[in-house]
């Protein structure tokens, strides 16, 4: 990549507006999730090449957290039932694997509301009960198949799952609960969840398939197998 006016100009203008030195500047550390669950995972697993799994994707870049992975060097697969994103991440995210579905307990058919904030598309019937008021834009329909099922058929041979992330907005433990946990055994999974751990059907699901929580962000929990975090 050569020489360009525009990106230098541009890393200038960002410099001064974050009010860091240029040496300052190299070592900032950024985010592309939404609170900052890509730099908690990169901190729990460093490697500069890896393979993920993102289970509601919504953007290739915007509220990501594996963009940053991506941008590292890892490729994975990804998973969002909406037509405009998949095209999205075909566009920006050519080297990941993009599959346009949704992920449920049964697979056929489903409705899926189109909301008026994006990021909280959903299948029909799921979501908090706080949100039951906002209506969305539009129903499509959409294929949903269980987890267990794509990664039979899309992880690639030989290929084992680094980190897996699902925000499936209320419809997260449906999700995990369509894998097949002796098969397919990340090394970390990041969950939206927002309940107390101990009244959490995710923590509790989770820990009958050995797994711990390691970390908790603001919306989000971390897990790791116990065989690989014993503490």
């Amino acid at each position: 990549m050569g020489f360009s006016v525009r990106r230098y100009l541009l890393s200038v203008l960002s410099r001064r507006e974050a009010g860091v030195t240029q040496s300052e500047w190299k070592r900032l550390r950024f985010t592309y999730a939404q609170h900052g669950e890509d730099i908690i995972a990169e901190s729990l697993l460093p490697e500069p090449q890896g393979f993920y799994v993102e289970v509601g994707a919504f953007h290739p870049v915007s509220i990501s957290n594996t963009y940053l992975f991506y941008r590292k060097g890892w490729r994975g697969i990804v998973v969002d039932p909406v037509p405009s994103v998949a095209g999205l991440f075909k566009q920006r995210r050519p080297e990941d694997i993009m599959l346009e579905c949704a992920v449920s307990l049964e697979e056929g058919d489903r409705h899926f509301d189109i909301m008026p904030a994006g990021e909280t598309n959903r299948l029909s019937g799921a979501g908090a009960a706080s949100e039951a008021a906002s209506k969305p834009l539009r129903r499509i329909q959409v294929k949903c198949r269980k987890l267990v099922s794509l990664l039979n058929e899309h992880l690639p041979h030989g290929k084992k799952i680094d980190f897996l992330t699902i925000d499936a907005e209320g419809h997260d433990l449906n999700v995990l609960q369509s894998n097949d946990w002796q098969q397919y055994r990340p090394r970390l999974v990041a969950v939206e969840d927002f309940l107390p751990a101990a009244q959490s059907p995710i923590c509790h699901f989770l820990s009958q398939q050995g797994y711990q929580t390691v970390f908790t962000s603001k919306i989000t929990r971390f897990f790791m197998p116990k065989e690989i975090n014993p503490h």
